[in-house]
């Protein structure tokens, strides 16, 4: 199968911390996976916007966790980062 993009990152967003993980796809097909935590403040999420960027990450992908998501996504997207959120619609019983 190939790959849409080489070079993701998947976050998962806490309400004190950010768990960050990306996949880069090397010259030989393989995959390299990184790990790494950030904060929740915007500082935080400014350094990996930055971090990311640096990585040359084509997409980084995150679900909407509460209001969490919010100060990563303007981060990301200031720098001009593909960002997609995925939100989840839970029915409730009635």
């Amino acid at each position: 199968m190939e790959a849409i993009v080489q070079r993701s990152a998947g976050l998962n967003a806490h309400k004190k911390v950010i768990v960050v993980t990306i996949l880069l796809e090397q010259p030989d097909e393989t995959v390299r996976e990184e790990s790494c935590e950030y904060g929740t403040h915007y500082q935080a999420c400014e350094d990996l916007a930055d971090w990311l960027s640096s990585q040359n990450i084509e997409l980084s992908v995150m679900e909407s966790t509460g209001i969490f998501w919010k100060n990563i996504y303007a981060a990301l997207e200031k720098r001009g980062l593909r960002v997609c959120v995925n939100k989840f619609l839970v029915a409730r019983p009635m």
